[in-house]
């Protein structure tokens, strides 16, 4: 049975402090579990995606692909057997082990972790310079991902305005003219010389204002 499959046995889609992490993998996570619920707490908007996504993290990501990295600092410093953290590698064990695809759904998820690492950094991994600036003493091993675009407007190049002018004087030789000047739209209408059924049809004499030219 794979972890997501696991979840809903454990209150984790609902416990702000994580403890399913440590009762589960044990403790050498707390400090992990502990940071996450300092964060967690101080969310204010769209807790349960987050939530969601520190549990994909830790269940579908740490805990399965890098035991070793239960020590925060191990977790940005090293690299093991030539692997270490990265988006690529979260990416991948997300589509492996979820059911999630490579949309816009994933992509908050992604950029919900990498926003809780910043914050880490920051908040506990970080310290101030001669001048008061607060330098983070590791880099964040993931990247800012993009949303995909949804497209609402053709993607082809429109025609060139020259083009739609020559259509224009085509369709409509005289620029103030009447439908009786439109010969050629006359002509499409029309299948070798005789009126096509489906493009015109008859009405009554005296329904026709002769003296309108249209």
């Amino acid at each position: 049975m794979k972890a997501t499959e696991q979840a809903k046995y454990d209150g984790r889609t609902s416990d702000l402090t994580l403890g399913w992490l440590t009762k589960r993998h044990g403790k050498a996570w707390e400090s992990w579990r502990e940071f996450a619920e300092e964060w967690m707490n101080a969310q204010d908007t769209s807790q349960h995606t987050k939530l969601d996504a520190l549990c994909i993290f830790f269940d579908v990501y740490l805990t399965s692909n890098a035991l070793w990295a239960s020590d925060i600092v191990t977790f940005f410093e090293a690299k093991q057997n030539g692997w270490q953290i990265s988006t690529d590698d979260f990416k991948t064990s997300i589509f492996e082990n979820t059911k999630r695809s490579d949309n816009s759904s994933t992509v908050v998820l992604m950029n919900h972790i990498f926003d809780f690492i910043e914050w880490l950094l920051t908040e506990h991994f970080s310290e101030e310079d001669d001048n008061g600036s607060v330098i983070k003493l590791y880099t964040n091993p993931f990247e800012k991902q993009q949303r995909k675009k949804q497209y609402t407007e053709s993607v082809y190049n429109p025609l060139p305005y020259r083009y739609i002018c020559d259509l224009r004087n085509i369709l409509c030789p005289e620029p103030r003219g009447d439908f009786k000047d439109w010969i050629w739209a006359h002509e499409k209408l029309t299948h070798e010389g005789r009126v096509s059924n489906s493009n015109w049809f008859e009405v009554e004499q005296k329904l026709i204002d002769n003296n309108d030219n249209d």
